[in-house]
């Protein structure tokens, strides 16, 4: 109805009707008018209700539980709130990253939709629920839209737990190469290797401890497939 109301509006501009004129009237007057629910300014209140309460407010405004101004302005209070927040985020120093995997961005982002997938299809699911009686068609569409935020839920998870992963493993690869550099290159210069070939104890504890990195790096190859790909397989948690 506000769409066709705008339409015959243009209409009327075109044609130099005043909108204080007996032809004339705003929008938002026109249509509440006609559905019954006062001036425009219930109007706004009603369908910012509407648009942006969650199911919980929606309920108790139904009932009449909570007038049309207390949801309105718990809504905007709630708003309010969320920007301010959102400014004090932006106010915040960026933290400093050492190295973060490309990996990260692109389940950042699957993540990201995903939420929004799940935010449509609650906003959808609430509006069923405010109806008095479910009829078979709604009821089953009911269902399909638990199941759905269900499955996009764990999708969800699956990939914030990804992300984190990632995000673990880059920084262990810059804290391994750090170590590396700093403990394990001085040894290769050591009297003690220079002197490896004429000391059988050294060269013993040399090759333990190229034994023990092998067999790490050999445990660790097995979750490597030959094109780069990490494997999934079974692993005991310690």
């Amino acid at each position: 109805m506000e769409r066709i109301e705008k339409v015959k509006a243009k209409e009327r501009q075109e044609m130099g009707v005043s909108l204080n004129s007996d032809e004339g009237g705003r929008t938002d007057e026109i249509v509440a008018k006609k559905i019954g629910i006062g001036g425009k300014d219930t109007y706004r209140k009603e369908k910012y209700i509407v648009d942006n309460a969650n199911e919980e407010i929606l309920n108790a405004w139904d009932k009449g539980d909570i007038s049309t101004n207390k949801a309105y302005i718990s809504l905007m209070e709630e708003k309010k709130a969320l920007e301010k927040e959102n400014q004090t985020l932006k106010n915040q120093p960026p933290k400093v990253i050492e190295k973060v995997p490309n990996d990260y961005y692109t389940y950042k982002r699957q993540v990201e939709e995903k939420q929004s997938q799940i935010d449509d299809l609650i906003k959808e699911k609430s509006l069923l629920v405010k109806k008095a009686e479910l009829n078979d068609k709604n009821a089953k569409r009911y269902e399909e839209l638990t199941s759905q935020i269900k499955t996009l839920s764990q999708q969800k998870d699956n990939m914030s737990r990804q992300m984190h992963s990632a995000t673990e493993l880059s920084g262990l690869v810059v804290e391994v190469k750090h170590y590396f550099d700093g403990k394990f290159a001085p040894i290769k210069y050591s009297k003690a290797i220079q002197e490896a070939s004429e000391d059988e104890i050294v060269k013993r504890n040399l090759k333990d401890i190229l034994d023990t990195f092998q067999n790490w790096i050999d445990e660790m190859n097995k979750y490597i497939k030959k094109d780069n790909e990490i494997e999934i397989i079974d692993v005991e948690v310690m």
